[in-house]
């Protein structure tokens, strides 16, 4: 089971006011989420064929960093906020080594 089935409903329809009730994580055999397990989930929890579930993954990451670059703030409730910063560089130093 991969993290995100814990955040998809099992089925496609909802009636207006349900909300999907998460499913619980018992054993997480692995700690990476790739855009590969995103596709194979919507493949197998929401019925999209492969290339459909691909579509959107590509698609719902476009419209997130469309938003960024235009300097918009992209808030996903229960999940996070993401906007793009800058960051200084980080002053490098020599390296001595003692013998």
């Amino acid at each position: 089971m991969h993290a995100l089935e814990v955040l998809l409903p099992s089925h496609h329809t909802t009636v207006a006011g349900d909300t999907p009730t998460p499913v619980e994580l018992k054993s997480v055999k692995k700690q990476t989420l790739t855009k590969a397990d995103l596709i194979e989930t919507l493949n197998r929890r929401i019925g999209f064929n492969k290339n459909e579930a691909r579509v959107l993954v590509d698609a719902f990451f476009e419209v997130i960093c469309d938003c960024l670059e235009r300097g918009e703030t992209v808030k996903l409730a229960g999940f996070g906020n993401f906007q793009l910063g800058t960051k200084g560089y980080a002053q490098g130093g020599i390296l001595k080594l003692e013998n």
